[in-house]
């Protein structure tokens, strides 16, 4: 009997091989989307902070749940409000059959709607990168800042990155296996890095009763995009096709870190981002 289920539908499909110049807003039955506030702001609302508030939006097989170390940090990103959203077919929040960029940009700017955000500063990795990308491109109104996660507006070779061989691994995981423990084991032959392997158990959730796997111009905004030292997603090649989306964007590195980089080097990583938001003028 399978007591396990993945909480990603891997019979969904995620349309990376859209061109970011044929982007077009889907708003049409957006999916509501699941957002985790952290403790630390129990009581207070976005309009009591000085500053525009930070939206969070995080990568494929991932969810908010990736960013709650993070943010429990006092030095996230001080005098802001502070929220990770989970994206369709992720997390706690609405499945749909469908997951394109545009789609996906369009349930975050319907959250926004929801709770009366005019603007926020988006910030996102990985798939929740190039979703924050396509909602700058079509909506650059609503982002008050854009920081961009080790991805590049490019298309991938997705048979070439590391996801191809997890998300090969999560299909051929045994759902009859009795633990997350042993889910572990079985998955640590073909996902060999510990912190990958860590992101990918989060697609397990135990309820009560069994364990379920869990043509645009250019953003004239402000913009930094940040990648990690040792990941293979954002090269120099990609400087030009980032510069035509997004011409005021700067570039950081964190040295000695992959494509989690917020997670493998999180004080590196909010060095990076906390300098950048201090250049925005709220």
């Amino acid at each position: 009997k399978a007591i396990f289920r993945h909480t990603l539908p891997f019979r969904s499909r995620i349309s990376t091989s859209r061109d970011f110049r044929s982007l077009s807003l889907s708003t049409i039955n957006p999916v509501k989307l699941h957002a985790y506030i952290p403790g630390r702001f129990e009581g207070k609302t976005p309009e009591s902070f000085a500053k525009t508030p930070v939206i969070i939006l995080h990568g494929m097989l991932g969810s908010s749940g990736n960013w709650r170390s993070l943010l429990s940090r006092e030095d996230c990103f001080p005098g802001r409000h502070v929220s990770a959203l989970d994206l369709r077919n992720h997390g706690a929040s609405e499945f749909a059959s469908s997951m394109g960029y545009s789609e996906m940009a369009g349930d975050v700017l319907n959250h926004m709607d929801r709770v009366g955000l005019k603007t926020a500063v988006m910030i996102g990795h990985s798939m929740g990168g190039k979703v924050a990308m396509a909602l700058a491109l079509e909506h650059s109104e609503r982002l008050a800042g854009l920081i961009v996660v080790d991805i590049a507006p490019v298309r991938y070779d997705s048979g070439t990155l590391m996801h191809a061989p997890v998300i090969q691994a999560m299909r051929g995981l045994d759902l009859s296996v009795p633990t997350a423990a042993a889910a572990r084991q079985a998955l640590a032959p073909h996902i060999p890095d510990g912190g990958t392997l860590d992101f990918v158990l989060t697609n397990l959730v135990r309820d009560p009763t069994t364990l379920k796997p869990a043509d645009p111009g250019p953003y004239r905004g402000p913009a930094l995009f940040v990648s990690g030292g040792r990941s293979p997603y954002v090269k120099p090649e990609h400087g030009p096709a980032i510069t035509s989306f997004f011409p005021d964007a700067l570039t950081a590195i964190v040295p000695d870190a992959g494509h989690w980089l917020h997670h493998e080097r999180p004080a590196e990583f909010l060095r990076v981002t906390n300098a950048w938001l201090d250049t925005l003028p709220h």
